[in-house]
């Protein structure tokens, strides 16, 4: 099977579609087409292919076909899971043409894929999977229905929270949670709870992504990164700029992150680090120069820019937090965004990949066009998580000028990365169903 910790970054390349392409669009578009047909290959990682699944032409369908009767199980169902969600009708007519392969796991993907198609004589044998199974199989099988988008599948992942294996409701959790599941959120409040510290991280980004609202006991839990942007979207919109001062002056380091980001936030609080720090001493110097900094304080990007170690970490989370915030985008100017961009930039050869996710993704959130200016600047020399979050911004703020350098950044053996950056690219072409 996929290694489980792909799908934590999996989860990081969801993306939006951009406008309509311009008058020289469709041969752009095509070279786009063109470079995501190719994966359609033996060569490509498995969540590769089921990351481009949606953007296949029709043109890909046969090699999909072939690739799902041959090889191991996890490409087999990659590729007709694949195959499924280009939900090209052509694909329905071919896959009702093709024989069913005679082994248990090479029909379980040839079921998965006609669901994925809408036609109803898959879900017995999904559903089947479900309930008997090796726990391969019904990993498997939750990791294609998470992908779907329909109702039937929806209710075969409902099943998948009353699994005994903790992987095979994590990756159902994660994927209700998002349609506002109670079950689901109580699935990943378990996991959260007694789960590896594997689970726990994963379970805490499902629920900080929605919004859940954590306990103190459980705030202490996180990590103080994961800390401060859950204490941040939860405290931001409701809390008192009382209670804010206490949690800073009080709160472990994420929650004081995430404190000082919903006060950064606040509207007419130019003055409170004078107030209510007047002698910087209710948190570290570098936490409070981000607070300035985000506040409009000209001089503050300046002393950022000259951070290092430990220091620069907790700016980092700090503006990681605000980032967060509900309708963050219209609490910075765009001037002030671009002095903490370019601070940003100077630290950007000593960050780690996961840092410079973190930049990119924050940047993102508060200014758009921004973030795409430095995407743009860093993508041929990005990788991993980085190269995801750049691709992300991208997709979701670019051009199409955008799409045509997001294919060309593409190299080397298929990974995860590759999959979200082409992605990216089909989005901007809005190469859906095409």
């Amino acid at each position: 099977m996929v290694p489980a910790d792909w799908l934590t970054t999996f989860t990081l390349v969801t993306l939006v579609a951009s406008p309509l392409p311009s008058p020289t669009g469709p041969r752009r578009c095509a070279a786009v087409q063109r470079a995501i047909d190719a994966r359609a290959s033996p060569s490509t990682a498995p969540l590769v292919l089921l990351e481009l699944g949606p953007h296949f032409s029709p043109r890909a369908l046969p090699r999909l076909l072939e690739l799902g009767q041959q090889g191991a199980f996890s490409h087999r169902l990659a590729a007709y899971g694949a195959f499924g969600l280009t939900r090209h009708a052509a694909g329905l007519r071919q896959i009702v043409r093709s024989s069913a392969p005679s082994d248990a796991e090479g029909r379980l993907a040839y079921a998965l894929a006609t669901l994925a198609l809408g036609r109803e004589q898959g879900a017995q044998t999904v559903q089947t999977v479900i309930r008997t199974a090796t726990v391969s199989r019904r990993r498997g099988a939750m990791w294609v229905l998470s992908r779907m988008r329909h109702a039937r599948s929806r209710q075969m992942l409902y099943a998948g929270l009353e699994d005994a294996d903790p992987e095979v409701r994590l990756i159902a959790a994660e994927a209700l949670v998002r349609f506002r599941s109670r079950a689901a959120r109580r699935t990943l409040l378990e996991l959260f709870s007694s789960g590896s510290p594997r689970f726990r991280r994963r379970a805490s980004e499902a629920l900080i992504a929605v919004g859940h609202r954590f306990s103190p006991d459980a705030l202490a839990q996180l990590e103080p990164d994961a800390a401060a942007r859950a204490f941040a979207r939860c405290a931001a919109p409701s809390m008192s700029l009382r209670r804010l001062e206490r949690a800073v002056s009080e709160g472990e380091e994420g929650v004081r992150a995430g404190a000082l980001a919903a006060i950064a936030a606040r509207s007419g609080l130019r003055s409170w680090l004078d107030r209510a720090c007047p002698r910087r001493s209710c948190a570290s110097e570098s936490e409070l120069v981000m607070v300035a900094a985000i506040i409009g304080d000209a001089h503050a990007p300046e002393v950022l820019t000259s951070l290092t170690g430990t220091a620069r970490t907790q700016a980092l989370r700090v503006f990681s937090a605000f980032s967060e915030i509900p309708s963050v985008e219209t609490r910075i100017d765009t001037s002030t965004a671009r002095r903490v961009a370019a601070a940003f930039e100077r630290w950007w050869p000593a960050l780690s990949v996961a840092e410079r996710a973190r930049v990119l993704t924050a940047l993102g959130a508060v200014d758009a066009p921004v973030s795409v200016q430095l995407a743009r600047r860093v993508l041929p020399s990005t990788s991993g998580a980085a190269r995801i979050a750049a691709a992300k911004v991208l997709g979701q703020h670019g051009t199409l000028d955008d799409a045509v350098a997001l294919v060309g950044a593409v190299d080397g053996p298929s990974n995860l990365a590759h999959g979200a950056t082409l992605a990216a690219a089909a989005r901007l072409c809005r190469l859906e169903g095409s």
